[in-house]
């Protein structure tokens, strides 16, 4: 489990944990718990850091994957509406940013698994990461039109994944430092 305390966040075995009361989530499918007892002295982790990017690359794929799917089966004017030039161009940037945020993710937990402590790449996997997922999760919404802010499509849940992630593990001043060291 990702545990949040005043020192900042660690992963630590669920069973090593006394849980106490569960609060509501940001949506059906995301459940935080509290911990009895507090979270101890936990430490910013480059797992952790490895384990968001990732988690922010798989929004990033997902919602690129979803808005290509819409886009085919979605019809204006007798045509998909993936025939479009600017649905196009929007598709195509999607999978840039996907695939960039991927590449770096992965060259990140390859240095990470090979023990090398390597800041600099998990900070470039998060920037990349957040910025491909709060990019591509926006434009889901825009490729869903008016149907991806509504509770009947599941386009808006990625973008609030996404801000849930970012806030989560080291902050943005502490990326930008081991980017410009």
């Amino acid at each position: 489990m990702v545990v949040f305390g005043p020192g900042g966040a660690s992963l630590r075995a669920r069973s090593d944990l006394t849980l106490a009361t569960t609060d509501g989530g940001l949506d059906h499918t995301m459940k935080f718990e509290r911990i009895e007892g507090g979270a101890g002295n936990a430490q910013p982790a480059l797992r952790l850091e490895v384990l968001i990017a990732a988690y922010l690359t798989g929004i990033a794929q997902a919602t690129t994957d979803m808005a290509v799917e819409y886009a085919k089966q979605r019809e204006q004017f007798g045509q998909p509406i993936g025939a479009f030039q600017a649905i196009k161009h929007s598709c195509a940037d999607m999978a840039t940013r996907a695939s960039a945020a991927d590449t770096q993710t992965l060259f990140a937990a390859t240095v990470f698994g090979a023990g090398m402590d390597d800041a600099v790449e998990a900070a470039a996997a998060r920037v990349l990461a957040k910025r491909a997922a709060f990019e591509n999760a926006k434009a889901n919404i825009q490729t869903h039109g008016g149907m991806g802010f509504t509770a009947e499509c599941d386009a808006h849940l990625f973008l609030k994944r996404a801000m849930v992630m970012d806030m989560l593990g080291s902050d943005a001043r502490m990326r930008r430092a081991a980017l410009t060291a």
